[in-house]
């Protein structure tokens, strides 16, 4: 949703007439303490989540070699022979 200046500046007009400046000013205050804990909270949702996926990928990775069959296993470990079947 997303409100022109010139809707803004009606509502902020509305506001005033509706709640005076005092209370206005008491209102905005609390509307802004409200949204600076929203952004908190979904910050810290984004580098929790973040850390799970990271866990969870970390956790694969080390989970595959076991998985793994022993002889799979065997030939990723072992070296490739630069030059074979080339001639000298």
């Amino acid at each position: 949703m997303e409100l022109s200046f010139g809707e803004i500046v009606v509502l902020a007009i509305l506001a005033f007439v509706v709640l005076g400046p005092d209370e206005l000013v008491r209102q905005s205050r609390r509307l802004g303490r409200f949204v600076g804990k929203i952004r908190t909270e979904a910050r810290n949702f984004r580098i929790m989540a973040e850390e799970e996926i990271l866990s969870a990928d970390l956790k694969k990775d080390l989970m595959a070699p076991i998985a793994m069959p022993e002889a799979e296993l065997k030939a990723r470990e072992a070296p490739k022979k630069e030059g074979d079947g080339e001639r000298s």
